[in-house]
């Protein structure tokens, strides 16, 4: 299944010079983007009450989870598919590291997109969209396998909750706001 999904994305490419200079754009920088727009957003609606525990909160889950997955690429080695497949014929062949699993980008923008939308359900979901955009396309371009993607996708769910449960057990009980 993991060969099949990644060859069926894997076949989009290469078929349009614009489409695979969109694909390369949201698998490398689109995630640097939305972080921006979400900073911007924080700033724009400051004064608000909950907009610093929605950064803090959103920012925690996505750096710890990002770490969490970045320790498992070290203790679980796994190829990326541009080492496997002839050379050129991906349109990305460098990632951080040598080791896929999991993706550290999809771990950081579905943490991201779990946390907002713990405080905001319309911000999230377009956060998730983006999470599954970028995810899709480095599959795509030949960064990830799709288990790469859904180790991210559980890990960053799982610490997102387990980091949810914390702050509401220990720290909004106690009220440290």
């Amino acid at each position: 299944m993991n060969e099949l999904i990644f060859n069926w994305l894997f076949s989009l490419t290469h078929q349009s010079a614009w489409l695979d200079s969109l694909t390369v754009f949201v698998a490398q920088d689109l995630i640097w983007f939305w972080v921006i727009i979400l900073l911007a957003l924080a700033i724009i609606f400051f004064r608000r009450a909950k907009t610093l525990e929605t950064v803090l909160f959103s920012a925690s889950a996505a750096i710890i989870s990002w770490s969490v997955s970045r320790l498992l690429k070290i203790l679980l080695a796994s190829r990326r598919p541009f080492v496997d497949l002839p050379a050129g014929s991906t349109l990305l062949t460098s990632g951080s590291g040598n080791n896929a699993f999991p993706s550290s980008h999809a771990t950081f923008l579905f943490a991201l997109a779990a946390a907002v939308y713990f405080y905001n359900r319309p911000l999230g979901v377009i956060s998730l969209l983006i999470a599954v955009a970028v995810s899709l396309a480095r599959v795509a371009t030949g960064l990830h396998w799709p288990i790469d993607i859904a180790g991210g996708f559980f890990l960053a769910l799982l610490l997102t909750f387990l980091l949810r449960y914390l702050v509401l057990k220990y720290v909004r009980s106690r009220n440290f706001r």
